[in-house]
């Protein structure tokens, strides 16, 4: 059977049977489905390994995925995984109460949407519009064709609530997500807790629940140097080879990271090419999209970026060095993303527009770093739910689950 078929009889399936069916099944309010669309990663892997465990017995956390080598893995450490296309996969889409999934419903089941309390815990403070706000928006929110409308009717599925970092954040949020104000729970993230562990905590975290050796493996390969800097650009909407345009010459950033003795991790997005190779750079180490960088920046004291939104949650660890570089500022501002927010009075840190300059700064590191800007961190991060067992506490109270009743 081919792949283009395989997916037309799935998506009949799940059109006239599994959305019907969705409407009409009982669910159950302590089965909870965790999901996303990233892999093994972001807001939803860390809320469900912290729901998993603090909630054992009380809540059913069973991570979706539609990955078979992910499933594999997670159900090879013992986790409570199925497969999404799975007999099992589909009734516990079709049972659980609650979605909980970084981006949009399909990263559980965008089919059995049917009375489920949906969960939006995105992947980021906006900086940049998202969604319905963006000044180009995508065909998926404007077009009237109906036909359109059916192939795209997963992003359509608005979530019940959104997880947002503060009221500037809800105000762009509901927005962005057609939403009430009030269907925004301004929280922290479930991916940023981990931050603030103990070096021996997160060790121990990162030997529990990684499924597989690759971050431990990085952190030791990043042993010895006095500095560890993670590169992190964001993804250019256009599709443009930005890495030709910023004028990155790999050669001689690796000769500056020897001579200050330094390591750079490379975290690209998955669609950018980087016609080079790297073994050939014995200070510059490439890793995969779906490693899991939150446990490794506590391990690193500088974010080299641009206009990525990760940006704001790596100020949120003390006495790390922010380096923006944005030598396309105007290509990024004209034909990529447009900013919800000034882009120079939302960000701090060094901002560099040259390489000759990063080259220049990376040399002069600096002694003291500067403490993020109270007022800043006010206008991202001013959550009312804070952590993540007020979150889960905060989600059950809407459904009418009491989390101290054993079933």
């Amino acid at each position: 059977m081919t792949k283009g078929l395989l997916k037309n009889l799935r998506r009949a399936f799940g059109l006239f049977i599994l959305i019907p069916l969705s409407f009409v099944v009982i669910r159950n309010k302590r089965k909870w489905a965790f999901g996303s669309n990233m892999g093994f990663t972001g807001n939803a892997k860390h809320l469900f390994i912290f729901t998993k465990n603090r909630y054992a017995g009380i809540i059913d956390s069973i991570w979706v995925t539609d990955k078979r080598a992910e499933y594999q893995k997670l159900k090879h450490r013992g986790m409570p995984v199925v497969y999404k296309w799975s007999f099992m996969g589909l009734l516990t889409a079709l049972t659980a109460k609650v979605y909980l999934y970084n981006s949009y419903v399909s990263d559980i089941n965008e089919y059995t949407y049917g009375h489920v309390t949906r969960v939006n815990l995105w992947h980021g403070v906006a900086l940049k519009h998202i969604e319905r706000t963006k000044t180009r928006p995508e065909k998926k929110y404007i077009t009237r064709n109906p036909f359109l409308k059916l192939r795209y009717f997963r992003f359509l599925i608005r979530p019940t609530f959104v997880l947002t970092s503060s009221p500037t954040e809800t105000e762009l949020f509901a927005r962005s997500f057609a939403v009430e104000a009030s269907n925004c729970i301004e929280g922290t993230y479930p991916r940023n807790e981990i931050l603030h562990l103990s070096k021996a905590d997160l060790n121990d975290y990162i030997k529990e629940n990684e499924y597989d050796s690759s971050v431990v493996d990085l952190l030791e390969r990043i042993k010895g140097y006095d500095h560890c800097i993670i590169y992190m650009p964001t993804w250019r909407d256009s599709g443009r080879n930005f890495l030709d345009q910023i004028n990155l010459d790999l050669t001689l950033l690796n000769e500056t990271l020897k001579t200050i003795k330094a390591c750079m991790i490379f975290k690209l997005h998955p669609a950018t090419k980087l016609d080079v190779d790297l073994s050939l750079l014995s200070n510059i180490i490439m890793i995969g999209s779906d490693i899991d960088i939150y446990p490794i920046w506590p391990f690193t004291d500088c974010l080299l970026t641009d206009y990525s939104s990760i940006y704001f949650d790596y100020m949120l660890m003390k006495d790390r060095r922010i380096i923006l570089y944005i030598p396309d500022f105007k290509e990024y501002t004209s034909g990529d993303r447009d900013f919800a927010f000034p882009f120079e009075e939302s960000v701090e840190g060094e901002k560099i527009y040259d390489f000759e300059e990063l080259i220049h700064s990376l040399r002069a590191w600096p002694e003291t770093i500067k403490e993020s800007d109270p007022v800043l961190m006010k206008k991202f991060w001013d959550p009312k739910v804070i952590g993540n067992e007020a979150l889960v506490e905060y989600i059950a109270s809407q459904i009418g689950l009491k989390l101290d009743q054993r079933p």
